[in-house]
């Protein structure tokens, strides 16, 4: 793995692990990766430009993993819930990035990588649009979900699943224990039923 590589994973555990608003110092991520403080700046030029190039790799991978997740080819109660559970696992592992929107974070993005971050959200947006369709067409074709009402209920089905993912991502560790994502994905499933019938 090339060195900005190893820089870069580092300070993602430093977010993971701490927030990402975390106030890390230099010496204490050249520590983490076993190198010198000027080392890193061989890589980058400011601090701002490796927090900015932290960020958008994890989003970026994010992505990555959202579009290689392969949808399953089973009936509609499996597919929402893979489909769930995907959602849920990225949010989990990445829910530090919830805090982008907070005004001092975005003060060190400029304006053309906030630009990026905004495109790529989008296509994962029209990308989960398209997969949400398919599910639950599967969903109308096997009479599950009454087509009327998937149809009437998009936006409160749509609201159901983002809440529930922003839910999973603010989670904090003492309501993790008591989490049961499983019974939570579950639980998720049983209200779009009731939804949609």
């Amino acid at each position: 793995m090339a060195r900005k590589d190893q820089i870069l994973d580092a300070l993602v555990e430093i977010f993971r692990t701490q927030g990402i608003g975390a106030d890390f110092t230099i010496s204490q991520l050249a520590a983490k990766v076993d190198i010198g403080k000027s080392t890193i700046y061989e890589y980058f030029d400011t601090k701002d430009q490796l927090l900015q190039e932290a960020v958008i790799r994890v989003v970026d991978k994010s992505i990555e993993t959202i579009h290689n997740h392969e949808l399953v080819d089973s009936d509609f109660e499996t597919q929402i819930k893979k489909e769930l559970s995907n959602l849920f696992d990225i949010a989990l592992n990445s829910r530090f990035l919830f805090n982008l929107i907070t005004p001092n974070f975005k003060r060190i993005m400029p304006d053309e990588h906030r630009k990026k971050m905004t495109e790529k959200i989008k296509s994962v947006n029209v990308f989960y649009q398209e997969r949400f369709t398919s599910v639950f067409s599967k969903g109308i074709v096997e009479g599950k979900l009454k087509p009327e009402l998937v149809g009437e209920n998009q936006m409160l089905l749509t609201s159901l699943v983002v809440g529930s993912i922003i839910r999973i991502a603010n989670a904090n560790m003492e309501i993790d224990k008591e989490l049961n994502i499983k019974d939570y994905i579950d639980k998720v499933y049983t209200a779009i039923i009731k939804i949609t019938n």
